[in-house]
């Protein structure tokens, strides 16, 4: 379904419960639960959605994606569905990483500074100041590389942040819609457990309902092996 169209579903379903009410079977904002199992993926061709949609987009961030090298991905792309949602950071994966060095460069010819480098080369963080206060910031998620943007998004843990973007396509999970729009998130899935309640934490402060994460989360780490939980990469903490 197009993107548009599916947003102006959910607007005219909105207005329609206003015009005519109707007991609620659910508390006000809740919606039904998108089990990680149940998630749809979604692709859009980005010359066919409204340039509004990509205002939060910093034009330098286009320019990157211009090279085919990377591609974005993760909360910056909120501002796809929620205008008022603020960019923290932008999340840049790659498809090859032989391509890191070109694209550090690039970064750097464009007066970004370094602030942080993993030691693993896993992760660079650059930062560039403006005179009013303001600053971009961008990360280079050199982990591992990804055939394509779906994969990376797969093994994302939060619908609200299950999106992708290249030059000319858009992908996202239903859940990335569903979460940001009732300002809720649940799971996608959770390879690394102490960092996604971490995360948490930090989208209930941007005011988003984590008591369905909570659920699962709880649900979820139950279920997981001790030796996984004591020795795997359950304990791993990362940036973000």
């Amino acid at each position: 379904m197009d993107l548009e169209l599916a947003l102006d579903k959910i607007k005219q379903l909105e207005i329609n419960k206003t015009i005519e009410p109707v007991k609620p079977k659910r508390k006000p904002r809740e919606f039904k639960l998108i089990e990680p199992f149940d998630a749809k993926l979604m692709s859009f061709e980005v010359d066919k959605l409204k340039k509004r949609r990509f205002h939060g987009i910093d034009d330098f961030v286009w320019d990157l994606l211009q090279t085919s090298k990377i591609f974005l991905a993760g909360g910056a792309l909120r501002t796809v569905i929620d205008p008022e949602d603020t960019v923290c950071d932008y999340d840049l994966f790659f498809y090859n990483l032989d391509d890191v060095q070109e694209i550090k460069k690039l970064i750097e010819e464009e007066d970004f500074n370094l602030y942080y480098a993993c030691p693993e080369n896993k992760l660079f963080s650059y930062i560039r100041s403006y005179d009013d206060g303001r600053a971009t910031k961008v990360q280079l998620i050199c982990e591992q590389a990804y055939d394509s943007p779906i994969d990376c998004i797969s093994q994302f843990d939060f619908g609200a942040c299950a999106a992708a973007l290249t030059v000319d396509k858009f992908y996202c999970y239903d859940m990335f819609i569903n979460n940001i729009r009732n300002k809720t998130i649940t799971m996608l899935s959770l390879p690394f457990p102490l960092a996604s309640f971490k995360r948490a934490a930090k989208y209930a402060a941007k005011g988003y309902n984590i008591g369905y994460f909570a659920e699962q989360f709880i649900w979820e780490v139950r279920m997981m092996p001790q030796e996984l939980l004591v020795e795997g990469g359950a304990m791993r903490r990362y940036i973000d």
